[in-house]
């Protein structure tokens, strides 16, 4: 790569504000998408393969969502995801606290109603010594 087209901080930057922007425009479809699944999943209990998909699900919005800032949205998916995991795990006792997890997929629901996903702004920069 010549020193022409190096990349700055500053487009980078500027690429991942793109990033977080179009993933919050898609972001009511992947919420949507997990209300769906926990709803099928609570309808049909102890399904192992619903449990499964609900959990990929979750997982992947806490991880994205934390790496793109989307906070509120990264810590609901994330106390979900811990729960869920605890769920899948075959030696666990039967989890005791569902409604805790009635309580952060409402939570969830409330985001998404509201369609209101907030973002800190991303800026490398200030990572940089």
């Amino acid at each position: 790569m010549s020193q022409n087209n190096k990349h700055t901080p500053e487009s980078i930057d500027a690429q991942l504000a793109e990033l977080q922007k179009g993933y919050i425009s898609k972001l009511s479809e992947k919420l949507q998408a997990i209300m769906v699944l926990w709803n099928t999943y609570t309808a049909n209990k102890n399904d192992a393969d619903e449990l499964h998909k609900l959990y990929r699900a979750v997982h992947s919005v806490a991880g994205t969502s934390a790496m793109l800032n989307i906070t509120e949205v990264h810590q609901i998916c994330a106390e979900i995801e811990l729960i869920l995991l605890q769920m899948l795990n075959p030696e666990a006792d039967e989890i005791s606290d569902h409604t805790k997890l009635h309580q952060l997929f409402s939570q969830l629901q409330i985001l998404l109603s509201n369609n209101d996903f907030k973002a800190m702004p991303i800026n490398l920069n200030e990572h940089r010594s």
